[in-house]
């Protein structure tokens, strides 16, 4: 799906969201419109979250682990750990 071509991923969203689409009319039973501002937002978010993922995956893996424990060893807590070491050593990936 990452490197499946726009079109592709519309004309699926269409098959599948559309108004006579397998989820929308055999699935739910719904004469959900996907053709105004709600479909937008929904394709946007199909078409960027692959991606997204993909980099924040990455940017997660690449930092250093030691300070998180070296963090937890000085009596932080979990949250403290992840939004005063992991978020801002991950800052240019995000």
């Amino acid at each position: 799906p990452l490197i499946a071509p726009s079109i592709v991923q519309a004309l699926a969203l269409i098959y599948l969201f559309g108004r006579n689409g397998l989820i929308t009319a055999h699935l739910l039973k719904t004469d959900w419109n996907i053709y105004g501002a709600t479909g937008i937002i929904v394709s946007e978010v199909l078409y960027c979250l692959p991606h997204a993922f993909v980099i924040l995956y990455t940017t997660l893996s690449a930092v250093d682990i030691r300070l998180d424990e070296a963090a937890e060893s000085l009596g932080a807590t979990p949250f403290k750990v992840f939004t005063r070491i992991t978020v801002p050593s991950a800052k240019y990936g995000i």
